[in-house]
């Protein structure tokens, strides 16, 4: 799967991610990339026909017009790669399927 990583997205999820075979476009690793607005990056996924991965919460107003996984910013890295670990694969197929935003939270 392609995905694209907001900026705010901790390197160790991207490095996970790829790790399990996803490629991911992140956003902190592209000069020309850094500190693209919102739109734009929305409109960069589309075009780029990948999920776009933030910990945005601006993104949890986009509803059925792209795929889009939230991920709920947390003090530490390691407790988000938690739930990255425990709920990325489903947020990512329901996102894919349903093209739409979901959620990965704390419960």
């Amino acid at each position: 799967m392609y995905i694209i990583a907001d900026e705010n997205v901790p390197k160790v999820i991207v490095r996970y991610l790829r790790g399990i075979g996803h490629h991911v476009l992140f956003i902190a690793e592209d000069p020309s990339l850094r500190g693209i607005k919102n739109k734009e990056l929305l409109k960069l996924a589309k075009e780029k026909q990948a999920v776009l991965l933030t910990c945005d919460s601006d993104f949890l107003r986009y509803i059925n017009i792209h795929p889009i996984v939230y991920l709920e910013q947390l003090n530490d890295p390691k407790n988000m790669l938690e739930l990255v670990k425990s709920q990325f694969s489903k947020a990512l197929e329901k996102a894919t399927k349903n093209n739409t935003t979901v959620a990965i939270k704390r419960e």
